[in-house]
Parts: C-alpha cells; structure tokens; sequence
C-alpha cells in the first residue's frame, strides 16, 4: 500500500500515531507550527466571543503548540455553560455534533462531561468543551455505549416530538433502534458518516494532482460538504458530480458553483450514492472523504462497480481497517493541511 520511499512512510507513521509535530523534518515542522498559529488565532476569537457573551472560558494546553490538527479543547464550569458556550459560537460559525437542544440536551447536561463543535472555513476547527464530571457515582459509572446520542434521538424524533422533560425515553429508545437497525427494520442513521470535516484548500490542488484530473475527467466527490474539491476540478475544465446528504450542505455548494462561475459544470445531488448511481456512471474520479471505517466500504463498492482505468482517492489521517489492496499511499504535507491519501486504479 505506501508508495515506497521510505520517507513517506516515515511520515505516514507519523501522521497515523499523532506525532507528526514531533519529527525533526523541515516540512513537518513547518505545517504543524502553520497549524498551531491558526488554532491559537482561532481559540483567542472563541475565548473573546464567549467573553462578550458574559461566559468563562479557558483553553486547557498551548493551542499555540505544533500540531497536526486544528483542534482545541476549551474548559467551561458546568454542562449548562457548555450548552450555553455552543450557541454563542454558533455566531462565529462553529456548530455542534451532537444535537444539544430539548431530551438530547438533558442527556448531554446529565450524563456526558463533553461537547465537541466544528467550524469549516478554510480548514476545520475543532472545539471540545469540557466540564468536571457531575451527578452521581452510578451516572458517571455508565458505560458511553448505554447513553443515547444524536442518532437515537434523530430515530425516535422523527416518529414523535420529544421534549426536555422526557429524556428518559431516550433511554428506553436506543436499544430499541439498535435492534431495529440490526434487523434491517431502521436504516442506519445519516449521522453515522460523522459531521461534516471539510477538506483543507491547501490540499485540493495535491489531491486532484494525484488523481490525474483532467478536462476529459467526469469527477464525483461523495459526501462533497460545500463542493470546494469540485469546484477546483471544474475549473480544470471537469464535468463535476457531487452527492451530499445534508441540505444546508448541499445549499452551500450550489451557491459556491454559482459564486465560482462553473455551475454549467458541477451538480449537486442530496442524497448519497445509491440515490445518485445512475448519474454516475461516466465518472472516471472519485473523490471520497469520510470516517475511516465507512470509507473501506465505498472504495470496495466503487472498486467493483467503476470502469476500467477509473481513479479513486481517499484520505484521512485515521489509518484505514483493512484497506482493499493495490492502493499507492502518500502523506500529503502543505500550507495548513495534513493527510494521507490513497490512490486505487481499476485495471
């Protein structure tokens, strides 16, 4: 699977254990030191906003520090101020992972001490908030696989409404999805793709570069967020496909085609690719960043479905779980952006 030279692997190793600000290599300090700038930049304006919205927060490490990731974890006094803390850095942009409002809510204010938000801009910035342990030694005790989360409530929402006073039927509800889920009777849930990463723009251009796009290229990215890889390809002169499953995503990346002058190039379809399969069938690059475990399984699919000399790339600084062979991986490091992509050819 690597490329063979044995300075990528170095790199790659490094990027798949987290150390990748540690190695004494010029172009790994200068992306992890490019890193932690942005993040202190991006931990002082959360602090400022929180400040002026009347709330405390305080950054626990050196946001400053080289890293790999633009990620930070900021300390708040209770559950309630970190509810609080999500909606005022809603105004700069950041939204939560979990749904934090009504039954949820209360589930996250009694039983969780953490509460990770997500803002795309030119990168991800990743904010945890996080809280001292309350209620009592049975609460904190349980086991995280037992405490509802966004996907139980988003089921259980979706048959009846379910206010704050009734968090415990969450609780009675998991299992219930669960098995469902297993039985085949509830699809999986939309949120088990995870939230919206966007890919840095500092590696769009590498990323298209090592899938050889081209204007004869009919390009798909699935699961394309705002579109900003196919924008890029469009304006090489690509027909552009993307498949994404949130609206205001798929939204986002219409308006970002009209913006960016290649809407007569780029379509956007919500759904995901079985909803999408008959209008990918002239794709000739694919495209594919999602959690680690869910992107073994698309490149398996699209590996025996796609056409001969079709490219795929993936990337993700998560090692992938026995990835299918014949893969060339490569560390890609530039600007503020680190990951690892895989390229796959179908012969």
């Amino acid at each position: 699977m690597p490329s063979g030279d044995p300075n990528d692997q170095l790199l790659i190793d490094a990027i798949y254990e987290d150390r990748l600000a540690a190695l004494d290599d010029p172009e790994a300090v200068a992306v992890s030191t490019a890193i932690g700038r942005r993040t202190a930049d991006d931990v002082a304006e959360a602090v400022a906003q929180l400040t002026a919205d009347g709330l405390q927060a305080e950054a626990v490490g050196d946001p400053l520090a080289p890293a790999q990731r633009h990620s930070a974890v900021l300390a708040v006094s209770d559950a309630d101020s970190a509810l609080v803390a999500a909606r005022s850095l809603a105004q700069l942009g950041y939204r939560p992972w979990d749904a934090i409002e009504g039954a949820i809510g209360e589930v996250h204010r009694r039983f969780r001490n953490g509460l990770s938000l997500a803002r795309a801009t030119d990168v991800t910035t990743v904010l945890s908030l996080t809280w001292p342990a309350a209620g009592s030694e049975v609460t904190q005790r349980l086991p995280s696989a037992l405490v509802p989360n966004a996907a139980d409530h988003e089921w259980l929402a979706s048959k009846l409404p379910l206010p704050k006073a009734l968090w415990p039927v969450l609780f009675a509800a998991r299992p219930v999805r669960l098995a469902a889920q297993r039985a085949g009777i509830a699809p999986a849930p939309g949120a088990a793709l995870g939230p919206f990463l966007s890919t840095p723009t500092d590696l769009i251009e590498p990323l298209l570069d090592l899938a050889e796009v081209g204007p004869d290229d009919v390009v798909a990215d699935l699961g394309c967020g705002d579109g900003r890889i196919l924008m890029e390809a469009a304006k090489r002169g690509c027909r552009c496909i993307g498949v994404e499953r949130e609206a205001d995503l798929v939204a986002a990346a219409r308006r970002r085609a009209e913006d960016e002058g290649v809407a007569d190039r780029v379509t956007i379809i919500e759904g995901d690719a079985l909803t999408a399969r008959a209008q990918l069938s002239d794709v000739s690059a694919y495209f594919v960043f999602v959690p680690a475990e869910a992107a073994v399984d698309v490149v398996r699919t699209l590996l025996s479905t796609g056409g001969s000399g079709t490219r795929i790339v993936a990337h993700e600084q998560h090692r992938l779980p026995t990835p299918p062979p014949g893969a060339v991986s490569l560390p890609l490091l530039h600007g503020q952006g680190v990951t690892v992509a895989h390229r796959w050819t179908i012969t």
